[in-house]
């Protein structure tokens, strides 16, 4: 082993931490949350741990000084990862790199985060894995695959004993994983009755990651010809006059979502908080970092900041059972927490539902407010084009209901999706532009213009709805905006065929050059985009092969494995190749970025 980790192969000794550090790149919170738990269970494990985000992490620094490092990595969209970690992923992924020795010796291991509906599951800590041992690392344990399509904190935590066992061996110590003895708060909190503070939508004008602004409601109409059941998807129109912020067709916009108002004030009660209350935090841990504004509201934490809506994990129950002294909630959490835990994972119970379920848990505030998950930022396609109106953006978003528990029979309303249905014009939301994948070509001159192939049922349709309305817009101005083929896909013509006067118009100003509808409940067969793609693969392999036509594809990973699977087809039937160069086909054209998704599950 290289000598400068010599040192580390020593016995550990009752006040002889080891150096570990945890980095993450995290974009819902779930790598966050499980990075800041992992390094609790360090410091009752014999480690000195501190976590860092890669966005904060002075990697040219520090990384060759590290004695000790295991990452969270997620994965995000199509194989790419997390805002957060872009910039560290780029940089060590270099090939300039290859020569590096500085990382010889260095024990690390990796948990990756992902979804096994995308293609590359898990790929960004794949990669991070196998990065550090080409570059002399040495693996501690073997990659943890935590999948977010099935029990992704349960594939975490067989991760962690088995970790736990094989780092405590490397070290020295006996035995496997130690328990930490229970929840240790890293922050003291202080409570005002009156302050300065005035926080609301402002606070997030000042986040460090995302420039943000504040944008008034301009439009909110529905798009369905039925809402019965709630059934909802809405066309709303943000004013961001004043905000500096600017964007480019098909981006994303960054929303900041709220909790209920009644909900958050109902659980104040239940915390024993008032919510005009303000209260200052101060850390008792130098490697604690900051959770939520300082100083803060009751109402500003409980309505922006803690996600109490979230899924209730293992690990917060097991956190949870030490605020209750009735024995039978702690025997019945008990049950949960092993002989039940299936159940429990089935369930997916909010934390809300836990703390009506179990009516004597009362932490103290500061405790909660530092293991109760953060409300992440939605991002949303933009489905409007800045060429008619600069300072106004769209985005087209369905109301969701998630169906919880092993038989469905729980329904949750999603939070972002409804805080914007239920918005009125004027109300404002804090919002930020984030660049996606899309960029529809634009080659000139007009006669080389490229087709562009779209896929976008539901509201999937959003950056094509922008397409359609810039494309509308050059042609007004009498430009040429070349051949554009849409896929569209619904239930019902009469239910829920969202934009339809905008599409259909486009169609008679020859804008939309071709057009196919899929209806998947008007008749007794069910009709997918997939299955019109195929019904039309001649015409549409010659686009690709002969006039390079770009493809996108926005919606649900379902349908965006469909419409992949249809174009390998495509080009074994009509391009006569073989299934593997067919494939192989597929993969360039992804490569040349003339094939692009971005799905959701």
């Amino acid at each position: 082993m290289n000598d400068k980790y010599e040192s580390d192969s020593s016995n550990f000794s009752s006040d002889g931490a080891k150096p570990l550090t945890v980095l993450y790149g995290s974009q819902s919170g779930t790598g966050e949350s499980f990075a800041r738990e992992f390094a609790k269970q360090a410091v009752a494990n014999g480690f000195q741990a501190k976590v860092i985000d890669l966005e904060e992490y002075d990697k040219e620094k520090m990384l060759s000084k590290e004695k000790f490092v295991v990452f969270f990595m997620s994965t995000f969209g199509e194989g790419e990862p997390t805002d957060s970690a872009t910039e560290f992923f780029n940089w060590f992924m270099e090939d300039d790199r290859s020569d590096d020795t500085s990382l010889n010796g260095l024990p690390y291991a990796v948990f990756a985060l992902g979804n096994r509906q995308y293609e590359h599951f898990c790929g960004v800590g794949k990669k991070v894995d196998n990065r550090l041992e080409t570059l002399g690392g040495k693996r501690i344990h073997e990659v943890g695959l935590g999948d977010d399509d099935g029990s992704i904190e349960d594939d975490y935590r067989t991760w962690r004993t088995s970790f736990w066992k094989a780092a405590r061996k490397h070290f020295g110590a006996e035995g496997g994983e130690v328990e930490s003895k229970g929840f240790e708060p890293s922050f003291d909190i202080r409570f005002m009755e009156s302050g300065s503070y005035t926080g609301g939508l402002t606070h997030f004008l000042n986040d460090e990651k995302n420039k943000a602004g504040l944008a008034k409601v301009v439009i909110n109409r529905e798009l369905r010809q039925c809402t019965k059941e709630g059934a909802s998807a809405r066309h709303i129109e943000l004013d961001l006059s004043g905000t500096g912020l600017t964007y480019q067709t098909a981006d994303n916009l960054g929303i900041y979502p709220r909790n209920c108002p009644k909900m958050a004030a109902d659980f104040a009660k239940r915390l024993g908080v008032k919510m005009n209350q303000q209260f200052f935090l101060t850390a008792n841990n130098p490697e604690a970092k900051k959770i939520l504004p300082n100083p803060c509201s009751v109402e500003d934490a409980l309505l922006y900041y803690c996600d109490i809506n979230s899924v209730c994990r293992l690990s917060l129950l097991e956190i949870l059972a030490q605020y209750t002294t009735d024995e039978s909630e702690k025997a019945k959490m008990a049950h949960y927490a092993a002989a039940g835990k299936e159940m429990f994972l089935a369930e997916e119970k909010s934390i809300i539902e836990i703390f009506d379920e179990f009516s004597n848990i009362i932490p103290p505030f500061n405790h909660f407010l530092e293991w109760c998950p953060k409300i992440a930022p939605r991002l949303y396609t933009i489905s409007s084009s800045k060429l008619p109106n600069p300072n106004q953006v769209a985005v087209t978003v369905s109301l969701t209901y998630h169906s919880k528990g092993k038989n469905g029979n729980r329904k949750h309303r999603g939070l972002a999706s409804g805080y914007l249905i239920d918005s009125s014009i004027g109300d404002k939301f804090a919002v930020f532009i984030r660049a996606s994948t899309f960029r529809f070509p634009r080659s000139y001159p007009a006669s080389r213009l490229q087709p562009i192939i779209m896929f976008g049922p539901g509201t999937g349709i959003a950056p094509f709805r922008a397409c359609l309305q810039e494309c509308s817009w050059m042609a007004e101005k009498g430009e040429k905006t070349g051949r554009l083929i849409l896929f569209f896909g619904c239930q019902h013509p009469e239910r829920d065929y969202i934009y339809r006067d905008e599409i259909e118009t486009a169609q008679k100003n020859g804008v939309l050059t071709d057009y196919y509808c899929a209806f998947s409940r008007h008749t007794n067969q069910k009709v997918y985009v997939q299955d019109l793609l195929k019904q039309n693969g001649e015409t549409i392999w010659q686009l690709i092969e002969k006039q390079n036509a770009s493809i996108f594809v926005c919606g649900g990973t379902a349908m965006g494995r469909g419409v992949k699977d249809g174009l390998i087809e495509l080009a074994q039937k009509h391009g006569k190749l073989s299934p593997a160069r067919a494939a192989n086909q597929i993969k360039h054209l992804q490569t040349l970025g003339r094939f692009i998704q971005e799905l959701w599950s």
